[in-house]
């Protein structure tokens, strides 16, 4: 009995043996091959920042900014959104984004 059961767990070994040979476990899904994304807190820190900035111009100047600015109208059609002259829209633009540069600081500004 005792021979039969070495027999037994020898053959299971290197059955054993020849299958981790074949096997390359984890090679696929391993979690070090994997490509981290960078983290997003720093964003969605400075889109806060933004919005709060943009939320303190004085409401003609923040219209202006986001009429123009943000969803990207032409100065001729925001003139006509905010029934003014062109030359004042683009003042105003102007002005706008001095003041959020301004309240933003250096460390916003690209490079």
């Amino acid at each position: 009995m005792r021979g039969w059961l070495c027999t037994i767990m020898r053959n299971r070994f290197y059955t054993n043996i020849k299958k981790r040979r074949r096997e390359r476990t984890g090679a696929d899904e391993c979690a070090s091959t994997n490509i981290s994304t960078p983290g997003t807190q720093e964003w969605h820190i400075q889109g806060c920042e933004l919005t709060q900035a943009l939320q303190e111009l004085p409401l003609h100047y923040r219209e202006a900014v986001v009429i123009v600015l943000v969803m990207g109208e032409s100065y001729i059609d925001a003139s006509r959104l905010m029934d003014c002259d062109i030359g004042t829209i683009k003042s105003r633009v102007n002005r706008g984004r001095n003041m959020l540069k301004a309240k933003l600081g250096e460390a916003h500004q690209p490079r």
